[in-house]
């Protein structure tokens, strides 16, 4: 069993697979409508200097997020 992280955990160039998201509402949807649904892998590209934000490649593109938007995305390490 692996155990689960947050996809701010995820360090430069490690990659994940989204197991859930925690969030509620609207915060929810922007970050479905950003393509963290659950199965997607995703890897995190680079983390600013003071840690927020960072980028992360999902389905072809790449997303900025807040630490605090990330720490409501669960993930798998892949």
């Amino acid at each position: 069993m692996t155990i689960a992280l947050s996809l701010s955990d995820l360090k430069t160039n490690e990659r994940g697979r989204i197991r859930l998201c925690r969030a509620r509402g609207l915060m929810k949807q922007k970050l479905i409508s950003m393509g963290l649904i659950p199965g997607v892998e995703v890897t995190v590209l680079r983390s600013a200097p003071l840690l927020d934000p960072i980028e992360i490649a999902v389905q072809n593109y790449q997303v900025a997020l807040r630490r605090s938007e990330a720490l409501l995305v669960e993930v798998d390490r892949i």
